[in-house]
């Protein structure tokens, strides 16, 4: 699954570069359209999640969030799910690795007790 993006004025931080947040709202948005498609229905939500910051995103540049997501636990695809996500910037030419995430995804029925939310 897929997450597009042009960084705009609003998504930069105080030295023009892309909020660490704004990545991590890209990631979390493609991972649960992937952990989504892995169940085939919606109904799930993030557990948890860590981002590794790799390079800077600028104004005015593209970026996109790359994901997949598979059962993590329990043997069935409803139990829950881990998601990798790789975020990609570029201008058109050469293409960077921004960021990269990995992601819990719970069924929102196991996930109620925990108080988690997507």
């Amino acid at each position: 699954a897929m997450e597009r993006h042009r960084v705009e004025g609003g998504m930069l931080n105080e030295v023009g570069l892309l909020f660490g947040g704004c990545q991590a709202l890209l990631h979390e948005r493609a991972a649960g359209l992937a952990a989504d498609c892995a169940v085939g229905h919606g109904g799930l939500v993030l557990g948890a999640m860590s981002v590794t910051y790799l390079a800077a995103a600028k104004r005015g540049q593209s970026v996109e969030a790359r994901a997949t997501a598979r059962a993590a636990w329990g043997g069935e695809s409803t139990s829950g799910l881990v998601a990798t996500s790789c975020l990609m910037a570029g201008s058109g030419k050469a293409d960077k690795v921004v960021s990269e995430a990995r992601m819990r995804f719970h069924h929102v029925a196991a996930a109620g007790a925990r108080g988690s939310m997507r």
